[in-house]
């Protein structure tokens, strides 16, 4: 009896451990860009507004959309690299300096940071709760780079790592000290994360 008990249980241990495993070991991975995200599938940090809703195939010179299920979290990789007429590149470094989100009688607007990026990066994220969004402006070629990053460890990015922040995946005393346009503060560690 307490041999059948013992193997119920070390079966059970082993699907949960296999199905855990299925799920982490086994990312599903899109580079057609006439696929692009829909966002309302997305389920992580924040909403993804620094993409677009919709992209030309002629402009994305890159596209990269990865998730992988965790047990816990969903890990994202996203990467988006367009190039822009004169007049659509002007008209994109305008809609994303005014991304904006409110909560209640709060307004949130994106970070500009123009020290720790290779080019100058509108941030909606920079290490929050293991996450990182923003996007890259190299005016001088009309090419702006859009990423959305979470639980992802620097050697899995599959871009140039140039384009990484400086502090990437710096250790901080609280994992929320970072910066977060979507999350609005409610209380002492509380937060509610607009989606």
């Amino acid at each position: 009896m307490k041999k059948k008990i013992f193997l119920g249980i070390l079966l059970i241990v082993l699907v949960l451990v296999g199905v855990g495993g299925y799920f982490t070991i086994h990312p599903k991975a899109n580079t057609d860009v006439s696929k692009y995200m829909d966002k309302s599938e997305f389920s992580g940090n924040g909403n993804l507004l620094i993409f677009p809703d919709k992209v030309n195939e002629g402009e994305v010179l890159d596209y990269y959309y990865w998730k992988r299920s965790g047990v816990f979290d969903d890990d994202y990789q996203i990467y988006l690299v367009c190039k822009y007429d004169e007049d659509k590149f002007h008209d994109e470094v305008s809609r994303l300096t005014n991304i904006s989100v409110t909560y209640k009688s709060d307004i949130h607007t994106i970070n500009s940071n123009t020290t720790d990026y290779k080019f100058n990066a509108y941030e909606t994220i920079n290490n929050w709760d293991c996450g990182y969004e923003y996007a890259l402006v190299d005016e001088s070629n009309r090419t702006i780079y859009y990423v959305h990053l979470e639980f992802v460890d620097e050697d899995e990015v599959i871009f140039d790592h140039s384009l990484l922040p400086d502090s990437y995946g710096a250790e901080l005393d609280n994992p929320m000290d970072g910066y977060n346009m979507y999350a609005f503060q409610e209380g002492e560690g509380v937060y509610h994360v607009v989606d």
